[in-house]
């Protein structure tokens, strides 16, 4: 692997089916429910240039597994982020970056399941996962669509 390939990830959670409980700005706690998905662990990272990932006790990620005692590594890469981490144990994620990032931990205002933001924007929902939220979010927000208008000759 050169120092340009980021970490593979070895189990990480998928971001839209979690259900935040708390969140504030780039630090959010979350329920993670999918099972048999949320058996074991697993965490990773990024501080400055080193990137790291691991899992353990988790279902088989191949066809010929059918369960991961421990996987993981660690590299040096250009860095990205100042740091950003994600630690998922049983039915419990953490994650926090700095600087946000949207696609893996969006902007959240969030206090015992009572979601009040979502990235930079007033997005209200209680229980709601980020998955419902990014719906709301993009329901708001629609793509910016640039038409370039020209005169006839």
């Amino acid at each position: 692997m050169s120092a340009s390939e980021p970490v593979p990830e070895t189990g990480k959670v998928d971001i839209l089916g979690l259900t935040p409980v708390c969140g504030l700005c780039c630090n959010i706690g979350s329920c993670y429910t999918d099972w048999p998905e949320c058996c074991g662990m697993s965490c990773g990272g990024e501080l400055l240039c080193g990137d790291c990932d691991f899992s353990c006790c988790k279902r088989g990620l191949s066809g010929r597994e059918c369960c991961s005692c421990f996987k993981g590594q660690c590299a040096c890469v250009s860095p990205q982020v100042c740091i950003k981490s994600q630690q998922q144990i049983c039915c419990i994620d953490m994650r926090a970056s700095l600087p946000c990032e949207p696609e893996e931990v969006p902007c959240i205002l969030n206090v015992c399941f009572i979601n009040f933001c979502y990235k930079w924007g007033c997005n209200c929902g209680c229980c709601a996962s980020i998955e419902d939220l990014e719906k709301k979010y993009q329901l708001k927000n629609p793509p910016q669509v640039h038409v370039a208008v020209t005169e006839p000759k």
